[in-house]
Order: C-alpha cells, then sequence, then structure tokens
C-alpha cells in the first residue's frame, strides 16, 4: 500500500512538471505622460544696454541643476496639442530667481501651465550678471551657491532678467507603439 501512494506521489509530480502552470500576463499599460522643453529665448526689450570702453561684463548663467516645470498631471488625460508659455525670469544680484512674469495674458487655458512653470522656476539658481570696470585692484564677489570669484579691477554683481519659453506636450506611448 505504501508503494502505491509513493508510485501515486511521483506520478503526480512528473505529471505536474511536464505542464507549466500559466501565470496570468500582465496587462500592458500605456502611460500618457507629459513632457516640457525649454529655451532662453533673446527678445528685443528697452532694458537692453552700450557697453562703455572700459567695462565689461560677464553673463549669467543658470545653475545646470535648475529642474524644469512638470506637466500637470490633472491635465495629462485631455490630450492637449501642445502649448507654449513665454515667461521672464527676474534674478536678483545673488543669483536668485524672485519672480517669474508670464509674456502673455494668463487665461484658465494656460493657468496651470505657467503655475507649475513658476513652481520649478522659483527654485532656480545662476551665477550672477557681473559688471566689471578696469582698473586696480581686485574684488571677489559670492554667488548664491556659495563659490567665490576674483575679478580684476572693480566688479558688481547686478539684477537681472531672462526670457524663457516653455513648450508642453503630451506623449503617448500608445501612438509610438511602444510601452512603459
Amino acid at each position: 500500500m505504501v508503494i502505491r501512494v509513493i508510485v501515486l506521489a511521483f506520478i503526480i509530480v512528473c505529471s505536474s512538471c511536464s505542464s507549466q502552470v500559466r501565470r496570468p500576463e500582465r496587462a500592458s499599460v500605456n502611460r500618457v505622460s507629459g513632457k516640457v522643453g525649454s529655451r532662453l529665448i533673446n527678445l528685443q526689450s528697452a532694458g537692453s544696454f552700450k557697453t562703455k570702453k572700459n567695462v565689461r561684463y560677464v553673463q549669467p548663467t543658470p545653475s545646470p541643476f535648475n529642474a524644469s516645470p512638470v506637466y500637470p498631471n490633472t491635465l495629462l488625460a485631455k490630450d492637449l496639442p501642445p502649448i507654449t508659455i513665454k515667461v521672464r525670469v527676474i534674478v536678483d544680484r545673488l543669483g536668485d530667481v524672485t519672480n517669474v512674469i508670464p509674456l502673455e495674458r494668463e487665461s484658465n487655458d494656460n493657468f496651470l501651465f505657467i503655475q507649475c512653470i513658476r513652481s520649478a522656476v522659483m527654485k532656480w539658481k545662476f551665477n550672477p550678471l557681473v559688471k566689471v570696470v578696469r582698473g586696480p585692484g581686485q574684488t571677489t564677489l559670492v554667488d548664491t551657491f556659495g563659490s567665490k570669484t576674483t575679478f580684476s579691477g572693480l566688479a558688481v554683481a547686478l539684477p537681472f532678467h531672462q526670457d524663457y519659453q516653455f513648450t508642453f506636450h503630451v506623449s503617448d506611448p500608445k501612438a509610438r507603439g511602444s510601452v512603459h
């Protein structure tokens, strides 16, 4: 009797090994995501000025760690066409952003996009705009990162503004045939 039970158990084990148990396949999830592209734009403005003979300007540079705005999650499912928003970024003499001003009229259609831009850009940092006047001596300036830079002559960090264009678009993996 014991041998019969062992043989029967052996047959059951062998038969279960020969047929693989099918696991239910995970459903493919096509996730719509939003992408945001940005670029510095050069608008002709009344704030432009001419340099003097013994004066040079060290142009400001954004931190490589500045985070891009994020596409508003609440608008992803609406499958909106690409939207472009232009803003003026106001930066103080230390390189900290103090204001973000839309260059076009705010409306209900772009309100959330502008809020996403403000949320990200208000945290941005820049190396400051520096006016350097040739002359004797040296000037050391400290930027928003705590870095010290020494200039020959008299150097002064200045507030400035830069204009940016942000383009928000929906990325639908299903449209490209890929799955995330």
